[in-house]
């Protein structure tokens, strides 16, 4: 079962979030979020909004994908902090090889596809070093993990 850790990013992750606040206006004014994150969570929250509608046995089988996902990480780079220290340019080709994989799968397994679709979503905002959305899309992942963790 996946554990998605925020207390390791706190501190830096509470910097992070303060600077999304506009000095320039009131206190209470916060900037315009970007349009590119905003399709983004837009994005994710979609398919996690379809996914709470799904029967059991898909969110079941969507979450075992997730696991395998991030087995299929954890196997190659050891740990996420692992996977967070290497250059940019190589976190970049393992997101296109989880693309290549939900490829792969969407017309064999569109269940696994998913799992793969919203792993590699939440594994960019990883690379992209966005605390306040892995965090959010890592709540999601956790809830689908547990289902998935079918203890085999």
């Amino acid at each position: 079962m996946l554990r998605f850790n925020r207390g390791a990013r706190a501190a830096g992750g509470l910097m992070r979030r303060c600077a999304h606040w506009d000095n320039d206006m009131s206190w209470f004014t916060r900037k315009k979020e970007a349009p590119e994150r905003a399709h983004w969570r837009e994005q994710f929250e979609s398919a996690a909004s379809g996914l709470r509608r799904a029967d059991l046995a898909s969110q079941v089988a969507v979450g075992h994908s997730i696991n395998l996902a991030n087995s299929l990480m954890l196997e190659r780079f050891g740990t996420l902090d692992a996977f967070r220290a290497l250059p940019k340019p190589e976190k970049l080709e393992y997101l296109d090889k989880i693309a290549a994989m939900k490829d792969d799968l969407s017309q064999r397994d569109p269940h696994a596809a998913l799992g793969f679709i919203l792993y590699g979503m939440w594994l960019a905002t990883v690379v992209e070093d966005d605390v306040e959305l892995s965090d959010q899309f890592a709540a999601v992942l956790a809830t689908y993990s547990r289902k998935g963790d079918i203890g085999v």
